[in-house]
């Protein structure tokens, strides 16, 4: 899970360096396009890390790392809980975009979300811990 935050994090800088650069082209008084992307990165980040954090145990694995044992149903039900908290939050923050961002781009919200989103994607190249 940590490569597909990783991944997410990399491509979220990425896509706010284009924002970043599209807009001081297109028009440079207005940041709203950059907002709005890092918006929608966020709307996909955030919610991955808390599902991160919250599979791996929550405050409990981070004081006393989880056990890598367990009953199969345990996991599945955590999965299942932290995976429904995860699209909730991201629908939340995607209803809260127009009241956070001031004029909200819905386009740069959704390259934002889209480019970061390819994060599970880059994770597979990735090279893995040995």
């Amino acid at each position: 899970m940590r490569r597909v935050l990783l991944a997410q994090a990399l491509l979220a800088v990425f896509a706010l360096a284009v924002a970043a650069g599209l807009q001081a082209l297109w028009v440079p008084q207005r940041v709203t396009l950059v907002v709005s992307v890092a918006w929608g990165g966020a709307c996909a980040w955030l919610p991955t890390g808390l599902m991160a954090w919250g599979m791996a145990g929550g405050w409990r694995g981070w004081l006393r790392r989880a056990q890598a044992g367990g009953e199969p149903r345990q996991w599945l039900a955590r999965w299942l809980l932290w995976e429904g908290v995860k699209v909730a939050l991201t629908l939340a923050m995607l209803v809260a975009a127009p009241r956070v961002v001031p004029n909200v781009d819905w386009l740069g919200v959704l390259a934002g979300l889209v480019v970061v989103l390819k994060g599970y994607a880059l994770a597979w190249w990735l090279p893995r811990p040995r």
